[in-house]
């Protein structure tokens, strides 16, 4: 697994992760600086989620094209011969 998909999926499990809490933890425990801490964690990683994703998106689109690419050439070469 590469290091942009580890990336990826641990931010979203940071997102999702501190989402619930702030969602359905106990409020006493959420006052102050622990809500402050989860809220930046949350706009920290999400971009950092989207955006890998989106890399990894493009990667792939990318790697495709290129493996239609070869067998089109391939089959190519089949006809000329």
């Amino acid at each position: 697994m590469s290091l942009i998909n580890k990336i990826r999926i641990w931010s979203f499990v940071i997102c999702f992760l501190s989402g619930g809490i702030l969602m359905f933890g106990p409020d006493a425990l959420l006052k102050g600086v622990l809500w402050e801490i989860l809220e930046i964690l949350i706009g920290v990683s999400i971009p950092i989620g989207i955006v890998t994703t989106f890399i990894l998106l493009i990667d792939r689109a990318g790697n495709g094209l290129n493996e239609l690419q070869r067998k089109k050439d391939e089959k190519n070469k089949k006809r000329r011969r």
